[in-house]
């Protein structure tokens, strides 16, 4: 399969360039993970961009990380124009609808806007599950299956921004491993015998793991804070 040379990119390539290089490497059908490829993949250019870091691979993808988040892309996908959902570098409104704009300048500004604006879209919908993970915790009625496990609630969406933050504050009394399980079940919709091989231990335990987390949130949520 062909692949990007080492050592013909640099941090003056530009995106017209880069595209030569990867017109002729197929995107893969389903993008490995960010963890998957620091692992797997050959890296042939490394830049960093104030807080984010950015590394282009031999296969045609690119990894952009800023903090603890990370999102793999593919560098064929940045050869058209995309309207971007964020600003962080100001340039958004000039560059949003002409892929043209990109084409001469160092390739690094496109993939950037492509990793930004992934990491925006992710964001959204982790904030989405959380919200969902709201109307979870506030719905008392699944508590106490007999049989271990546990089914989503049906309560309303919950709109107030100072219960979202109380039920964000609550997150942090959790032990490590019960953040591991609501992250495991509500972030990454994993089911409860996916998580128990995950952890390496039985259903029942999740389930009961689970459960204790979700009562402590809702005694968190019901609790009054001082000066109220």
């Amino acid at each position: 399969m062909k692949t990007i040379p080492i050592n013909l990119i640099t941090k003056d390539t530009t995106l017209r360039e880069l595209l030569k290089l990867t017109k002729e490497i197929p995107v893969p059908m389903k993008l490995p993970s960010a963890k998957t490829l620091r692992l797997e993949g050959k890296a042939v250019f490394e830049v960093r961009l104030g807080e984010a870091e950015m590394t282009v691979y031999a296969n045609g993808l690119f990894l952009y990380s800023l903090g603890t988040r990370a999102t793999v892309r593919s560098i064929n996908s940045c050869g058209k124009a995309v309207e971007y959902r964020m600003n962080r570098f100001d340039i958004e409104a000039r560059l949003k609808n002409d892929i043209r704009m990109y084409m001469d300048l160092p390739f690094y500004y496109r993939l950037a806007l492509e990793g930004e604006n992934e990491l925006a879209l992710n964001a959204d919908i982790r904030e989405e599950r959380h919200t969902y993970s709201y109307d979870t915790i506030m719905d008392s009625t699944d508590l106490e299956d007999p049989d271990g496990d546990f089914t989503e609630g049906s309560a309303g969406s919950i709109d107030n921004n100072k219960l979202k933050a109380k039920m964000r504050r609550g997150f942090h009394t959790l032990t490590d491993r019960q953040k591991k399980v609501m992250e495991y079940y509500f972030e990454e919709e994993l089911s409860l015998q996916q998580i128990a091989k995950e952890l390496h231990c039985s259903k029942q335990s999740v389930s009961e793991s689970l459960k204790t987390a979700l009562k402590k949130l809702r005694k968190f949520i019901a609790d009054k804070e001082p000066g109220q």
